[in-house]
């Protein structure tokens, strides 16, 4: 089901009330995800789904191109930004880890299983694209306590475009993530906000779709997340998300 809607689990509420908490004054508390950004100065792009925003804050000195945030403020939007930045009041700033997409000649997605594998659930549904970035609500299944992970986020370029009857055209990246230490014991699932890096290849893509004639791009994730026994052996079993869309025009 191709998606376009966003959402988050744990801050559904504060996401799906685009403004809150009002104040005295026309100050409103905002929830939203974030990019920075140096022009038209250092400052941090968001977006509501709809409309994005430049805003500024003093907190945000010392970070760097690209870096992605979760970021609750309190702004008046209904004034004029300053130079296309609107300077809003900070309340929280959250790093968001993020991945690059890298190329590989290998076939993927890998059925190889690693003794480490940490089995993964993304939802798309609550997923958005900003700034090149994918934010997306990644379940890690059977987390343990104190764990750390390496993700892969990979695509090989004889396969990663695709074409049905069914689904149309749409493009398929590969995220896969090895577990390093953690207490065997002390297992739960864990969510966690992620910020996937498609910038450089939705733009060559983009392209490719513009010259098809097409107004908009798809694609979805393929993920590790269980491991079964085909004929004796382990095998690294694969699930597929849904199709996220985005128009050409809103990919920069």
């Amino acid at each position: 089901m191709r998606n376009f809607l966003f959402n988050s689990f744990y801050l559904l509420l504060l996401f799906c009330l685009t403004s809150c908490m009002g104040e005295s004054s026309d100050r409103m508390g905002y929830f939203r995800y974030g990019v920075v950004t140096t022009e038209p100065s250092l400052s941090l792009s968001t977006s509501d789904g709809v409309d994005i925003r430049q805003i500024s804050f003093p907190e945000l000195n010392g970070s760097q191109a690209g870096d992605c945030f979760l970021v609750e403020f309190k702004a008046d939007f209904s004034q004029p930004a300053k130079s296309g930045v609107y300077t809003v009041e900070m309340s929280t700033l959250e790093p968001v880890r993020q991945h690059q997409l890298e190329e590989t000649e290998e076939a993927l997605p890998d059925t190889v299983p690693s003794a480490n594998e940490q089995f993964l659930t993304l939802n798309m549904n609550k997923g958005q694209l900003l700034k090149g970035r994918f934010f997306v609500h990644i379940d890690q299944k059977e987390h343990r306590e104190g764990q750390t992970e390496a993700f892969t986020l990979a695509f090989n370029r004889d396969s990663v475009f695709r074409e049905t009857e069914e689904t149309g055209r749409y493009y398929e990246f590969c995220l896969r993530a090895i577990r390093e230490g953690g207490v065997d014991s002390l297992k739960s699932t864990v969510t966690e906000i992620h910020a996937l890096n498609l910038g450089s290849f939705l733009k060559e893509a983009a392209l490719k779709e513009q010259e098809a004639g097409k107004d908009s791009l798809f694609f979805r994730f393929q993920y590790a997340n269980r491991v079964q026994v085909v004929d004796g052996d382990s095998v690294l079993s694969w699930s597929s998300t849904a199709l996220y869309g985005v128009l050409l025009s809103e990919i920069d």
